[in-house]
């Protein structure tokens, strides 16, 4: 059975849903007192304009599942915000935000939700769900927010998603190809390098921001893993790089990295792997999309 990834799969309809309406929408996902902490981390640093409107998955809920068919249901909790001046009264907030933002917004999330392949069933025109429009949003125990929103709440939004239609993690094809060093062995010890290559099944899971790590160990020291790929930016820290996709659309299924560092090593004493992936389009599951460790 496969793993559902529930937050993956809403920020993808918050992607869609922005899309389609031409605006920018920013997504957030986690218990509501750390969302609340992230809004107040990030208030005053940078533009409201830039942090809002902003729609959150409020965890935690539950995925239930049935022996006798492959679906999950789900009962979730949608904000959808946007900031406020609390010198507004009622009548300016519905002028001002609510018509043209929040309204807009939560039609075409749930227009997105009719035509996402993961979810089946129930009424596909409205889902079961209660909405709460909640004006100036700080107010209350529950609410205290640095700023002045206003929200608007999809409470017990049921969903029905079809385990069976969401995809595993591509797996990757081959192990890590470690080919000869550039200077071969039996030269003096210094820098030398060794191409390898990354082959994946397909490419369908990743998206702009996808990521892959790889570990590549060494007795004769941390290597310097590089590339010449611009789709790729790399990360290093000790003997683990993080790869970087830019642009999704241009992947291809095979990527060539390169290791650098002091050769020729003892044999058997640098090992390759890849180890996980992040980040990746909903529900494509990260349990075992690992590599063979491979020797070289």
């Amino acid at each position: 059975m496969n793993v559902l990834n529930i937050p993956s799969i809403i920020g993808d309809v918050v992607e869609q849903t922005a899309f389609e309406l031409g605006t920018d929408i920013q997504y957030k996902h986690g218990t509501w007192k750390h969302i609340m902490s992230r809004i107040l981390a990030e208030n005053g640093g940078t533009n409201p304009n830039e942090r809002f409107p902003l729609v959150c998955l409020v965890q935690v809920f539950e995925e239930r599942y049935r022996s006798d068919n492959d679906y999950a249901e789900v009962l979730l909790t949608l904000l959808i915000c946007n900031i406020s001046d609390p010198n507004w009264v009622s009548e300016d907030r519905y002028t001002n935000n609510f018509i043209p933002v929040l309204y807009p917004i939560y039609k075409k999330l749930l227009e997105v939700l009719q035509t996402n392949q993961y979810v089946v069933g129930y009424n596909r025109v409205t889902f079961e769900h209660t909405k709460i429009d909640d004006l100036y949003l700080p107010e209350g125990d529950a609410n205290k927010l640095p700023e002045v929103l206003d929200g608007l709440w999809l409470r017990d939004l049921r969903l029905r998603i079809d385990v069976t239609k969401c995809p595993s993690v591509p797996e990757i094809t081959s192990t890590l190809a470690f080919g000869t060093p550039v200077i071969a062995p039996g030269f003096p010890i210094g820098i030398q390098e060794v191409s390898f290559d990354i082959t994946f099944s397909d490419t369908d899971a990743f998206k702009d921001g996808s990521t892959f790590t790889i570990d590549i160990s060494s007795a004769t020291g941390v290597l310097t893993i590089s590339t010449l790929d611009s789709n790729l930016t790399l990360s290093q820290v000790g003997n683990l790089t993080t790869i970087t996709i830019v642009d999704a659309s241009i992947m291809t299924n095979s990527v060539t990295l390169k290791a650098g560092g002091d050769y020729p090593p003892s044999a058997g004493l640098t090992t390759g792997q890849v180890t996980s992936m992040a980040n990746l389009r909903p529900n494509w599951v990260n349990s075992a999309n690992t590599s063979d460790s491979v020797t070289f």
